[in-house]
C-alpha cells in the first residue's frame, strides 16, 4: 500500500511539474467587422474560445497544440449577399489561424517572429487586453474574407479584397473597421443557418471507401466547413 501511495505521489508530482512547465493558456475573443453600405452600416461578430499549449515532445513536428472553438464572422450586406471572415488565414491556409490572432495582436513578439516557446509576455498581453475593450485589427492580421455569388452554391465562393469590397458587393460598400476583443461572452454558433449548402448534397466528393472521400473540385478557392466552423457539435 505504501509503494502504491509513493507511486501515485510521484505521478502527481510529475504531472504538476509538467503543467507548471508547459501551461495551457485559454481565452475567448470577439472579432467584429463593420461595413459601410449605401443603406447604412452593417456589422457582424463572432466569439471564439481558444486554448493553446506547448508540445514538449514535438510529436509530428508540432511545437504547440491549438484548440479553436467558434465560427466565421458573417456580415449580411444585403439579402443573399454576405461577407464572411473565415477562421482560415489570409492566404486560406491554416483553418485554425483565428486562434492565433490575439497573440499576434496583443503579444510582445512581432507578427511572424514567434518561436517555441512563445514568451510569457505574449500571453500576458492577451490577459491585459481583457480590460481594454476592442482593438483595431490591421489589414495584415485579417483572416481570409470571402463571399458567394450564389449563397446556395459553395462552388461560387470568391475571395474578397478588404480594400475593395465594392468589387463583390457594389459601389459604396467599404470595410470601415475590424476589431478584436478579449471577452467572456459565450461562443457564437449558428453559421450553418446562413449557408444553404451546409448539409449537401456534395456531388464533387468521390468516395474512396472506409468513409474516406476526395474533393474533386478544381477551383483554386474552395469552401470547406472547417473554415467556417470548428469545435461546435
Amino acid at each position: 500500500m505504501r509503494k502504491l501511495a509513493l507511486f501515485v505521489a510521484a505521478v502527481l508530482a510529475l504531472y504538476g511539474f509538467f503543467k507548471l512547465s508547459y501551461p495551457t493558456h485559454s481565452w475567448r475573443q470577439k472579432i467584429t467587422l463593420t461595413v459601410t453600405t449605401p443603406d447604412g452600416e452593417k456589422t457582424g461578430s463572432a466569439v471564439h474560445a481558444v486554448a493553446w499549449s506547448p508540445n514538449p515532445i514535438f510529436k509530428d513536428g508540432a511545437k504547440y497544440h491549438l484548440a479553436l472553438q467558434g465560427e466565421a464572422v458573417a456580415v449580411e450586406i444585403a439579402p443573399g449577399k454576405v461577407l464572411f471572415a473565415l477562421l482560415a488565414g489570409p492566404s486560406g491556409s491554416s483553418p485554425e489561424y483565428a486562434g492565433l490572432m490575439a497573440l499576434y495582436r496583443f503579444g510582445a513578439t512581432p507578427l511572424g517572429g514567434h518561436n517555441f516557446p512563445w514568451a510569457d509576455a505574449d500571453f500576458a498581453g492577451v490577459r491585459a487586453a481583457r480590460r481594454k475593450g476592442p482593438a483595431d485589427l490591421p489589414a495584415e492580421l485579417l483572416p481570409m474574407l470571402v463571399a458567394f455569388r450564389d449563397i446556395a452554391d459553395p462552388k461560387s465562393v470568391e475571395r474578397v479584397d478588404p480594400d475593395n469590397l465594392a468589387a463583390a458587393f457594389g459601389q459604396g460598400v467599404t470595410l470601415k473597421r475590424a476589431t478584436l476583443e478579449i471577452t467572456d461572452e459565450p461562443v457564437t454558433t449558428g453559421i450553418e443557418k446562413k449557408l444553404p449548402w451546409w448539409n449537401g448534397p456534395f456531388p464533387w466528393l468521390k468516395p474512396l471507401g472506409n468513409g474516406v472521400y476526395v474533393d474533386t473540385r478544381t477551383e483554386t478557392l474552395k469552401a470547406t466547413k472547417d473554415q467556417f466552423q470548428q469545435g461546435i457539435k
